[in-house]
């Protein structure tokens, strides 16, 4: 029997608020070839949180939780005029 493997709705939560952020679009295109740690390292660092430990697979995952609410919170809204 064979198993699929999806990505955490926190993490795709995450992947869908970065297109909020096109400065931090900017410096992860950077790193098209970098590993998913130093991707999310770099979302970490834009947010202002220091990551420096060794993490399992839920605490990526709760951290990503805590970087969503931190990118939201950053948001810039572009008030057109009528």
């Amino acid at each position: 029997m064979t198993y699929k493997t999806y990505f955490h709705p926190t993490l795709i939560a995450l992947q869908q608020e970065l297109q909020h952020h096109p400065a931090l679009l900017k410096q992860l295109e950077s790193q098209q070839d970098q590993d998913f740690e130093i991707r999310f390292g770099t979302i970490a660092a834009y947010c202002k949180v220091v990551m420096d430990d060794f993490y399992t697979a839920q605490d990526f995952i709760d951290i990503a939780g805590q970087l969503i609410r931190i990118l939201q919170s950053k948001r810039v809204s572009v008030i057109l005029p009528p």
